[in-house]
């Protein structure tokens, strides 16, 4: 019986590797279609009215001339399809739900996710009320992108060729919905609602909103010990605007856990500094943006020229503006806003699923069909239920999917969502924007006011935007749109009565949302809390301790050179650390003298570690797991496994949580319910430091020198067609030990209950020195998407290890740029 298993498994074997080599061939001859540009485009097209050049770098970095402004963004679109095609084509098929079309019956549950976000829905409403000048941009980017297909129809990115099949025409609806796309991964309330109602769901309202962390927001908070900025107003709900619990459990009683399918974290800083006011040298600004790390890089550089601009910067692939970069007069940096642009709401559904119970009179539910396009087999159809024009969400989410929710939570049982009730939503995103607009605002200011002008259009995601010139004047504003709210409890899902919980409507973020020269001659956000309100903004703030090391970093070291900057930018010192040690280390030296030796000198590790989370230490191994450890102990007993893991994933809210749990020893949650005896803060810490060393030891064994912290986290970035083994190597970059944390400048972060995995770090690096003419910035990657490239990969080294290219503004390119296009009207 042996050797017939034996000769089983080697037929397995044998067919395995035929078919491997297989697919070898066909990806080899595939990717010998393959156009990697190395001779000059030359070609005509009738869209343009003069010419378009287009040179690049040794870094593939593009640089665009145009003597008219929509000749130029035909370039754009022309330059951005060359290094950019598959990744565009994929964004806007992500947004619309149509990956199945192209990956098949696997993708469709995922499609009919993003369907029911109705992104393009409301995309096309942005679309049909734009202003002509904005439209005719678009329409221009949209030529450009059609003309590079058009000229290399037989020759497309290798993911084209492995996908079989061909990009559609684009079009200006493309580019919004790659906005709209951006808009939504950057809106946490719409994964933090549900996470709080579930929680409500098992351990009450009252004690869920505990949990909803209110005071760790400033920076004020770590900053208590040694110094004390001016009181902030803090914005909290009224009293009056709250459901009763009893009448909220009630109606919830019975709905089980439901989660998003899609989230990533994000944690950005942006900071703009004033020259010494005796100093000639003009104003410095630096953004370094935090999304999750992937190939090709989220971020493409580009450098337009025409007689109307002058701008050098970063865009979103899909979109022909930077959202990040500076011109002749000013440069300019983002970070997420934070605000709670969503709210969900719950309707009792009858037996018949057909009519809304919201108030005495029924609504009847419409239901709209809808057909899905799928590789290799029939199209799928569907059928969507509204309630007057918002979809019923919680048809569609997909966590509710076993298999889908172990991939991302850990979480071993299928959610479930009752029949008897829907969940609709209402998010900023579907209001009617013209974010287009906004961007050329910005990207064609020449002074503080005309940068304000943007204000007026921007709606979303709302992001601040800093801000530095060349007369050394700094600012930053906060830009977006805000839901009105009435009678609604922001935190939780609102249930329906059909006439007095709902959205008035939104409000644009007015003037008052910006600093202008401050007499700290600094401004500076890393999504901690900025700006106060007499309404609701969130209360989805970061951990303020990334805030707080840039706030001291510039109020005692006030940068002069852009050196300097990149020596912030790159900073692994962690003011949450130092807060925590210094609450923690007393209580266990009280208890030390019942350590064993390797419990004893994990002790010394901490209490001689200088708080930078640098790999080759062990103290920010020993912190980490002590941190996660804290919080599974105090809180798993309540939550349990799932909700516990669901919490953790949006690492900030935890980490913020820590922190207040830290400051207060009076905390219900410190009680184990498992257990008769009732624990005290002190225990808890004490119980967690010695978890965290039992468990490093039973991983890493004994020697407590060998758990440095680059020893287990580590940072992969793949592509998506890094899930096929034998492709992976082919579009990916090996795995790497890096420090820094989600407390660090120097981002380095992920799921918290698997912290090993480090998945979000600095997107990208930005600064300009507005006395000098030249950026400085870096992508952990290359510019060019198409891995065959020596641009797909060539900035990763130099990111990896915090260096930076420079490329002049200058409108006429150097001796290192070379002629990449040059187009000419027809």
């Amino acid at each position: 019986m042996q050797n017939q298993f034996g000769k089983i498994n080697l037929l397995i074997s044998i067919f395995v590797i035929i078919v491997s080599l297989a697919l070898f061939i066909i990806f080899a001859f595939q990717i010998s279609k393959v156009s990697i540009a190395e001779e000059p485009f030359f070609g005509k097209s009738s869209k343009l009215q003069q010419k378009v050049q287009i040179f690049k770098n040794q870094y593939g970095i593009p640089h665009i001339i145009a003597e008219d402004l929509n000749d130029a963004m035909f370039g754009v679109g022309f330059v951005q399809a060359s290094d950019r095609l598959w990744q565009m084509d994929y964004l806007r098929r992500v947004a619309s739900g149509e990956l199945a079309e192209i990956l098949g019956p696997q993708a469709i549950k995922f499609d009919q996710y993003f369907r029911a976000l109705q992104l393009r829905t409301y995309s096309e409403l942005v679309v049909k009320n734009l202003d002509p000048f904005s439209l005719k941009l678009l329409n221009a980017f949209s030529n450009g992108v059609n003309y590079y297909i058009e000229t290399h129809w037989k020759k497309l990115p290798v993911e084209f060729q492995a996908l079989n099949y061909k990009p559609r025409p684009w079009t200006p609806l493309d580019c919004i919905l790659i906005g709209r796309l951006m808009a939504f991964t950057m809106n946490f309330s719409f994964w933090m609602d549900l996470t709080y109602f579930d929680i409500a769901n098992k351990i009450g309202y009252q004690k869920a909103s505990e949990l909803i962390p209110t005071k760790v927001e400033t920076i004020d908070f770590l900053l208590s010990d040694t110094m004390q900025l001016k009181p902030k107003i803090v914005d909290t709900l009224r009293a009056d605007l709250l459901h009763s619990e009893d009448n909220f459990s009630k109606i919830v009683a019975n709905i089980q856990h439901f989660f998003p399918y899609i989230f990533q974290n994000f944690g950005s800083n942006t900071w703009a500094v004033q020259r010494p006011a005796n100093q000639k040298r003009k104003a410095i600004l630096a953004s370094d943006p935090h999304l999750k790390l992937a190939l090709p890089p989220i971020w493409y550089q580009i450098h337009i020229t025409t007689t109307q601009t002058n701008s050098i910067g970063l865009c979103l692939p899909g979109v022909p503006l930077p959202l990040i970069g500076r011109n002749d007069y000013i440069s300019w940096g983002i970070t997420n806003g934070m605000l709670d642009d969503c709210d969900f709401f719950i309707h009792r559904i009858d037996s018949t699923g057909k009519f809304v119970l919201d108030s005495t009179k029924k609504i009847r539910i419409v239901f709209k069909t809808d057909t899905i396009k799928v590789k290799n087999s029939n199209p799928f159809v569907y059928y969507q239920r509204f309630i007057g024009n918002d979809v019923i969400i919680s048809d569609f989410l997909l966590l509710k999917d076993t298999s889908v929710s172990a991939s991302f939570y850990g979480i071993k049982h299928s959610p479930q969502f009752p029949k008897s009730f829907g969940l609709t939503f209402k998010w900023t995103g579907k209001a009617i924007t013209n974010e287009v607009l906004g961007l050329f605002k910005i990207c064609t200011a020449k002074n503080w006011n005309q940068f304000l002008e943007a204000k007026k259009y921007w709606g979303v995601p709302a992001l601040n935007f800093s801000y530095a010139d060349i007369y050394g004047n700094v600012g930053l504003m906060l830009a977006g749109i805000v839901p009105i709210r009435q009678n609604i409890n922001p935190n939780f899902p609102t249930l329906s009565n059909g006439v007095n919980t709902n959205w008035i409507g939104v409000q644009k973020l007015g003037n008052d949302f910006s600093i202008f020269n401050p007499p700290e001659g600094f401004v500076f956000n890393s999504n901690n809390k900025t700006f106060s309100s007499t309404f609701h903004l969130s209360n989805y703030w970061s951990d303020p301790s990334r805030a707080t090391r840039v706030y001291l970093f510039l109020l005692k070291n006030q940068p002069e050179v852009p050196l300097n900057i990149e020596v912030m930018q790159t900073d692994k010192v962690s003011e949450q650390a130092s807060f925590v040690l210094k609450r923690v280390i007393p209580i266990l030296e009280r208890h030390s003298s019942s350590y064993n030796k390797i419990e004893s000198k994990a002790l010394e590790k901490l209490r001689n570690w200088n708080c930078i989370f640098s790999e080759r230490f062990v103290a920010p191994s020993i912190y980490q797991f002590f941190l996660v450890k804290f919080l599974e102990n105090t809180l798993k007993d309540e939550l349990g496994e799932s909700l516990f893991n669901q919490f953790m994933y949006l690492d900030f809210m935890a980490m913020r949580m820590f922190l207040e749990l830290l400051a207060d020893s009076s905390s219900q949650f410190f009680d184990n319910l498992n257990t008769p005896h009732k624990e005290s803060k002190e225990e808890i810490i004490l119980k967690s430091f010695l978890d965290a060393v039992k468990y490093l030891q039973k991983t890493f064994g004994d020697n407590v020198d060998g758990w440095n912290y680059g020893k287990w986290h580590k940072l992969k970035i793949g592509h998506p067609f890094s899930i096929i083994n034998f492709l992976d190597p082919s579009f990916s970059f090996d795995e790497t030990s890096i420090g820094g944390h989600n407390s660090t400048i120097n981002y380095a972060g992920g799921k918290l209950f698997s912290p090993e995995k480090v998945e979000v770090g600095p997107s990208a690096r930005f600064i300009a020195d507005m006395s000098d003419s030249v950026v400085y910035w870096i992508l952990p990657g290359g510019n060019s998407g198409q891995n065959m490239s020596k641009n797909y990969s060539d900035q990763y080294q130099l990111w990896l290890n915090g260096g930076y290219i420079s490329t002049s503004i200058s409108k006429v390119p150097d001796a290192r740029f070379k002629l990449f296009a040059n187009i000419e009207a027809k």
